[in-house]
């Protein structure tokens, strides 16, 4: 039934996050804290969440290369739970870290608005 699947999604993407050598475990503690935000709050609550999960050394600031991290577990997961998303897409062989990549410097085109190489709460 459905607590069957959902027992076996969860199993395959923390065999995935915790298995694969390309992986670190701190992605896996992004994915969570990611997947958290989605569960109660009020709007701003789950925005400064959001920001605060997406600023992983906890300066205020969210770096590219931050941007990048959790993008790129955002993007592993998905793969992994839609085998077919790079088909879907459009994606050939794209990498998880390649769209990750390409996902924040969009990001950051678009929100950087000081261009400071780094996003503020208020940008975000």
């Amino acid at each position: 039934g459905v607590e069957d699947r959902w027992h076996s999604e969860v199993s395959r993407l923390y065999d995935v996050l915790w298995t694969d050598p390309t992986l670190s475990g701190a992605q896996y503690d992004v994915v969570v804290s990611g997947l958290s935000v989605l569960f109660g709050g009020s709007y701003e609550d789950k925005i400064r969440e959001a920001f605060d999960i997406f600023d992983l050394n906890g300066d205020g600031y969210i770096s590219f290369e931050e941007m990048c991290t959790y993008m790129t577990s955002i993007f592993t997961v998905q793969f992994e739970v839609d085998p077919n998303v790079r088909d879907k897409l459009m994606l050939g062989e794209t990498t998880p870290e390649e769209l990750g990549e390409m996902t924040a410097a969009d990001v950051f085109a678009e929100a950087d608005l000081n261009e400071d190489g780094r996003l503020s709460f208020a940008e975000f």
